[in-house]
């Protein structure tokens, strides 16, 4: 009778987490974490998507992407959206795009729910983003939140009103660094013509910042932004704009002129209803 308590036991514990022993792999910088249903990972994309560098400048964090962690047959994903659509990918495929710093440390935050989730909240959200999957949702290329589509962290927000949890803030563009670096930022990326002050986004760095979440590990600044002065140094020490500059066509020195007008402090304050 006691194995068999103690085989229950070993069920649910593979259902809703992995110990890192259990992991498969060791990942720079995470080895202790318990990897467990339901929590949130946010990472820098500096070398492998080196267009994140817009999203982590204009919302003053190292942000890029945010995805979902699922554990399922005793292995560990990420449900996300990432072009060309919503999927589900191997945590160690996931990790493999992920930044590391100058020590080696993967340039990644995980995040879990303040309040754990029951078995059957676990369950209902691998469900609504085996759903999204499965019907191929395409990845939102626009900052602007529609019906049709979602870019990253509009999957995590969506997929935890599933279970009725609130992660992350719905917000207006007006609210972002949209004038970073003297405008320099716009000029170098192009301004989208359907985006007005009013449009409606949700951002990685306010699903990192959720108050209902607790950080498990963070590897990248939380409970704070950043400026623009910390992101740009964070990718010139780092080579990130060797990729940018070849990714636009530009020379890396033209990137590089954008040093002299960052701005040393966070372009806004760190929001009130955020983690404090």
């Amino acid at each position: 009778m006691k194995s068999f308590f103690l085989f229950l036991i070993a069920i649910f514990f593979n259902f809703n987490s992995i110990n890192p022993l259990l992991a498969q792999q060791s990942y720079p910088g995470l080895e202790d974490v318990t990897w467990e249903t339901g929590q949130v990972i946010g990472i820098s994309e500096m070398k492998s998507d080196p267009s994140t560098f817009i999203f982590e400048a204009g919302t003053g964090s190292r942000y890029g992407h945010v995805g979902i962690i699922a554990i399922e047959d005793t292995k560990v994903f990420v449900y996300e959206s990432t072009p060309p659509v919503a999927q589900r990918t191997l945590l160690s495929t996931f990790l493999s795009k992920t930044n590391k710093n100058s020590d080696g440390i993967l340039e990644a935050t995980i995040i879990a729910p303040i309040v754990p989730l029951r078995s059957q909240e676990s369950l209902k959200l691998i469900r609504a983003m085996k759903k999204a999957v499965k019907k191929e949702v395409p990845y939102n290329f626009s900052v602007i939140i529609n019906d049709e589509s979602m870019n990253c962290s509009e999957f995590v927000y969506k997929m935890f009103q599933n279970i009725k949890i609130t992660i992350g803030e719905i917000e207006t563009f007006s609210q972002m660094n949209i004038n970073g670096f003297q405008g320099q930022l716009i000029n170098f990326f192009g301004a989208n013509n359907n985006i007005s002050p009013q449009s409606k986004i949700i951002t990685p760095v306010s699903v990192i910042n959720s108050p209902t979440f607790k950080v498990v590990k963070a590897n990248l600044p939380v409970n704070k932004l950043i400026s623009e002065f910390e992101i740009f140094n964070s990718w010139k020490n780092q080579n990130g704009f060797d990729e940018l500059a070849q990714m636009m066509g530009l020379p890396v020195d033209e990137i590089l002129l954008m040093e002299e007008i960052a701005m040393q402090e966070s372009y806004r304050t760190y929001p009130q209803n955020w983690r404090q």
